[in-house]
């Protein structure tokens, strides 16, 4: 420290002078950082929890104010339907008042309140099969104009029907068309191939070209007729006849099988109905049916 006289004579105040030393940040190893980091987590964890505390307290508040006001609801309306008076069904109503009244209490009504709104449910989900058939064929339309097709509806299902008759016939080996010509023969005996072509509603050609494998596999016979040599006659042979004979269950089964969603009188009705259209329009088709 140094002491310097002025012209007074008088010594100065002194003044001192520290010197400070600067402050230095000690660098932050890897442990004190993951300290650090692990506060931090710990802290904001913290709060997270607080803020889901109180939302889950105003939540239970919420929720029980609004039990107590449907409480406060039901009540009212159990009050005011204490004692109903509705008239007695007389044909079930057992033990009825001699008035014809009977008294339901509240929870009565409830229940029948219940079961009421599961009627109406069961009904919304009824299948269309209820409604009426103009607003089922409709509905079937919007599905796909093809289903307002008689033409298509009855292509289709002959396409199914020979679907199924040749599953339920495949050990024999046999058409429709086939099993129909030996049905015919059957039933008919001996006769010329435009007979039995006009029997199965089938062109000549279709007929001839099927007689001739039916030949081939000895099921049927044909010769000239000693009437008229441009007439060839026809008849189901023995072998043709067994066959026949151990089709019938099967091709019986794909009958049902094609007409097996209908409700059996709904199948006798369909039958009916068939029958009338080709009766009614018999003289329209390209080739001739005998009726």
């Amino acid at each position: 420290m140094a002491v310097t006289k002025t012209r007074s004579g008088k010594a100065p105040s002194t003044r001192t002078t520290s010197t400070k030393a600067p402050m230095t940040e000690a660098p932050m190893t890897e442990a004190t950082f993951t300290q650090a980091m692990s506060n931090k987590t710990m802290s904001n964890k913290a709060t997270s929890n607080k803020a889901k505390s109180n939302k889950a307290t105003s939540a239970n508040a919420t929720s029980n104010k609004a039990k107590s006001t449907k409480a406060t609801s039901t009540k009212s309306a159990l009050k005011n339907t204490a004692s109903i008076d509705v008239p007695v069904n007389e044909a079930t109503g057992s033990g009825a008042p001699s008035n014809g009244v009977a008294s339901v209490d509240a929870h009565t009504v409830e229940v029948s309140a219940a079961n009421l709104s599961s009627a109406d449910a069961s009904a919304a989900d009824a299948p269309a099969a209820n409604a009426p058939a103009a607003a089922q064929l409709a509905a079937a339309r919007e599905r796909s104009p093809l289903l307002g097709r008689p033409g298509f509806l009855i292509r289709r299902l002959h396409q199914i029907h020979c679907s199924l008759f040749l599953e339920e016939t495949a050990t024999f080996n046999i058409t429709p068309v086939q099993f129909s010509l030996m049905t015919a023969l059957d039933r008919r005996g001996e006769s010329d191939q435009i007979s039995i072509a006009r029997e199965v509603g089938l062109e000549r050609t279709t007929v001839a070209e099927v007689l001739t494998r039916l030949e081939a596999r000895g099921l049927i016979t044909r010769r000239v007729s000693p009437e008229d040599g441009r007439v060839r006659l026809v008849k189901l042979a023995r072998k043709g006849k067994l066959l026949v004979t151990k089709m019938v269950p099967a091709v019986q089964r794909a009958h049902d099988r094609t007409l097996e969603a209908l409700a059996p009188d709904g199948r006798d009705a369909l039958m009916l109905q068939l029958i009338r259209l080709v009766e009614a329009n018999n003289d329209a088709g390209a080739v001739p049916f005998r009726l």
